[in-house]
């Protein structure tokens, strides 16, 4: 099950995707840029017009079809160790630069840290329904 939200931010759309564990097991999961950068605990980067290579996912032609000029797929830690991906998609003119993935990967703990705690208040709220 995929949860998506989509609120405004500084006049631009934001999408947040929230995953169930159950994704995770299926086969659109498994052929996608995330369950690369999850297994290989990597990063994958996609430029946009889409030139097929070794990388090529079939979701990167949707992208393209929204507009997408530059795909970034990175892992993050949490607390636990455990491992989980996140993917960012810019339809900035030339995509994201050095500079921006720079930022992306330092701040990539801070990001960690919050999904975390937003995932353990809505663990927190469904439990004290019951």
């Amino acid at each position: 099950m995929i949860r998506r939200f989509e609120h405004k931010f500084k006049g631009t759309t934001v999408v947040e995707s929230i995953l169930s564990d159950s994704v995770f097991e299926s086969e659109i999961y498994h052929n996608s840029p995330l369950f690369l950068v999850r297994s290989k605990r990597g990063r994958i980067e996609q430029s946009f017009p889409l030139e097929k290579s070794d990388n090529y996912f079939s979701i990167y032609e949707d992208l393209e079809k929204l507009g997408v000029t530059f795909h970034y797929g990175r892992e993050l830690e949490f607390a636990d160790g455990s491992i989980n991906p996140i993917s960012f998609a810019s339809t900035r003119h030339g995509g994201l630069t050095d500079e921006h993935l720079e930022l992306i990967d330092q701040i990539a703990p801070c990001i960690a840290a919050c999904i975390e705690i937003f995932s353990q208040k809505r663990l927190t709220a469904l439990v004290s329904i019951y």
